[in-house]
């Protein structure tokens, strides 16, 4: 016997052959399964409050507090945020409104907040602040700057520029060499690829209390006391990545 096409109807057999396969392994729909899967991937996450000792004369007690209390806020929001997104209807998301949009949005907001505020707290504050010529931080930005002098001038013409923010000196990936950047707020020119050596809180709330619009004397009192120490750190892992990445 000849069978022709008309015989055999392809597409009816592929189609029988997948509705078959569909009812012996899945006994849910598509858009089950999809949520399904969502729901087994927990991003959650549960940052940890750090405590930093603020012994610098340049700061009021109550500005201290108030700087502490605002951070240990940010650490608890962060915390709710990343539960809210394991919650978020990934299913339904639009890019003009969708609470997942809008919590993803804000989770953005309050990392860098919380990362920069622990950068900050961490470089600053050494009331026995020293750096030293033969040091890798001094070398580094000297050999990227052309001076030490020179990279400082640009650092605090960075501080001075951003609006409520912060200046950061760090490793650019891309140019492979140190650079400084402002970011205004905590989210608005953050700079992909770079990765922080030297923070610096420029919001209101470090320094108005204390300085009133004296923006330039706070910065200064700022610098005098970077702890040289944790900046050497940093340096020092930025060289064992560039080891690495080549």
């Amino acid at each position: 016997m000849t069978l022709t096409k008309k015989d055999i109807d392809i597409e009816q057999i592929v189609g029988n052959i997948a509705e078959q396969v569909r009812k012996d392994f899945f006994s849910t729909s598509e858009e089950d399964l999809v949520q399904e899967a969502f729901e087994q991937v927990k991003e959650a996450y549960v940052p940890q409050r750090k405590t930093y000792a603020m012994t610098t004369d340049h700061l009021s007690e109550e500005t201290k507090k108030n700087h502490e209390s605002l951070y240990r806020k940010e650490v608890e929001v962060l915390t709710r945020l990343s539960a809210e997104l394991d919650a978020a209807d990934k299913l339904s998301v639009d890019n003009n409104h969708s609470v997942y949009r809008s919590t993803k949005k804000d989770e953005i907001t309050n990392l860098n907040a919380v990362y920069l505020h622990e950068l900050y707290f961490a470089n600053c504050f050494d009331l026995n602040s020293e750096l030293f010529l033969d040091s890798l931080a001094y070398m580094r930005l000297a050999n990227d700057w052309g001076t030490f002098d020179v990279w400082m001038a640009d650092f605090m013409a960075c501080a001075m520029a951003a609006r409520s923010g912060w200046v950061v000196c760090g490793y650019s990936l891309y140019l492979k060499k140190m650079i400084n950047v402002f970011v205004d707020e905590h989210d608005s020119g953050v700079l992909f690829g770079i990765i922080p050596v030297v923070v610096i809180d420029m919001w209101e709330h470090a320094y108005v209390r204390d300085y009133g619009n004296d923006k330039k004397g706070y910065l200064t009192a700022m610098m005098r006391e970077i702890s040289w120490d944790v900046v050497e750190d940093r340096v020092e892992r930025i060289d064992a990545l560039k080891k690495v990445l080549g």
